[in-house]
Formats: structure tokens, sequence, C-alpha cells
């Protein structure tokens, strides 16, 4: 969080300095911020980190404010929900057939390749004991996997990225334009955020991407996103793993 601190400061003291910025006028500049459509696609992704970042150094050992998260990325969701208007939501039965997919490869990768040796592959017991608070903690966890997190992680990496490596006007790009290096590009990012699970998670990008293309749709995306996590979510829960 200091780290953090420090790199706002700078950016800050940038904006100060004229050798570093050109300086609009108010107006020009917030015009800029409102018509930018930037923000609907990547604040929803950057408020679940910045949340994360908060919930981690003030939980110990054990997330306990994880619930931050998912208020985090919901309020971003409202904030820009009317940018979202034109955007097409609908999916159809691949949508979710893509995500079974994607859970039994993570599964699959995760049990033959053994990514996470050193983990302790059960649930903490002290979470599974049946007071509120373990209760409320799980169901926030499921909703934030099953809802906010496909949201703005489809918004941010196929609604944002994928098209932003075809062109920076990233905005004027169709959601069915297509390119191999876009694809791959955006999809190993994507898994590097999954830590030791990244090849199953630039698999998955893979499969969310090619969800996408197939009809122009981030609806579809996000279903199977959705239907991955919600299986994942169940799987854990069962087997307490």
């Amino acid at each position: 969080m200091a780290f953090d601190a420090v790199a706002v400061a700078f950016c800050c003291a940038v904006q100060q300095v004229p050798w570093f910025t050109s300086r609009p006028n108010k107006r020009q500049a917030l015009a800029r911020v409102t018509e930018t459509p930037i923000g609907a696609f990547l604040l929803p992704f950057l408020a679940i980190l910045t949340a994360g970042t908060v919930a981690k150094a003030f939980s110990g050992s054990f997330e306990w404010l994880y619930p931050l998260r998912f208020f985090a990325a919901a309020g971003m969701l409202w904030v820009f929900r009317r940018s979202y208007a034109g955007l097409i939501w609908r999916c159809d039965w691949l949508a979710p057939a893509i995500g079974t997919i994607v859970f039994l490869t993570w599964i699959g990768m995760d049990h033959f390749l053994n990514l996470n040796p050193g983990v302790d592959p059960r649930v903490p017991t002290t979470l599974l004991a049946p007071r509120l608070a373990k209760g409320i903690w799980i169901t926030f966890r499921v909703l934030a996997a099953v809802i906010t997190v496909p949201l703005a992680e489809e918004l941010a990496f196929r609604g944002y990225l994928m098209r932003r490596f075809i062109s920076a006007n990233f905005n004027c790009v169709s959601f069915q334009s297509f390119s191999w290096f876009a694809l791959l590009a955006s999809s190993v990012t994507f898994g590097l955020l999954h830590g030791g699970n990244w090849l199953a998670g630039s698999v998955a990008g893979i499969l969310f991407g090619f969800a996408v293309v197939r009809r122009g749709r981030i609806g579809d995306a996000v279903v199977a996103h959705a239907t991955a996590n919600a299986l994942l979510a169940t799987y854990v829960l069962i087997f307490r793993s």
C-alpha cells in the first residue's frame, strides 16, 4: 500500500510539471473524463484490485474483508450502468457449455499438474463452522465469483484489452473483430493474474475470447465465465478443496 501511495504521489506531481504534461483547460479536461469509454471497461476491475489490496492489508492471515471486493465492483458497475446499454448481453447454449469446459480444464490441470503442491487442499475448518460470519463470507465469495468478477474481468479483458490490441481506438472495434495476437496476448495477461494457475487461466481466456468473437456478444463471455466460477465454487464447497 505504501508503494501504491508513492506511485499515486508521482502521478499527481507529474501533472504539476509543465515538462511532462500539456494542461488543457478545466472544461476540456472534464469533457475528456466524461466522454472516454475506458473508465467503464477498466474501473470495475481496478476497483476489485484496490479493494483486495485494502482487504488483505487489514484482514491478517485470512481475508475476512473479502466482501469489500464485491461492493467495490458492484459500485463501479452501478456508476457506469448507462455506458453498458449499447453492449449485447444476450447469450445462447454455447456460453454455459464453454464455462463447463473451462471448469473441467481448470480442475484437470490443477489435479494432474499439481499446480499448488504447497497449498493445503482443505478449506479451513474455522471457515466451515456454522456461524453467521462464516456464512456471510462464503455468500459474498460466491456472489463475487458468479456476478461481479465475471462482469468486471470480461469488460476489462475481452471488452477493452483484446480490442485495444487491435486498435488504439478500441471502442470502434467490433467485438467480432479477430486477431490471433489480440486473443493470445489478452488471454495470457488474464492467465498471469491467476498465479500458479496461469496456464489454466490463459486457456480460459482463450475460450472466453472465442465466445465473444463468435457472435460479437460480451454476454456470451460473461455467462461462460460465471458458469465456470459457479461450478468451481460448488466443487470447493462440496469437496472442501
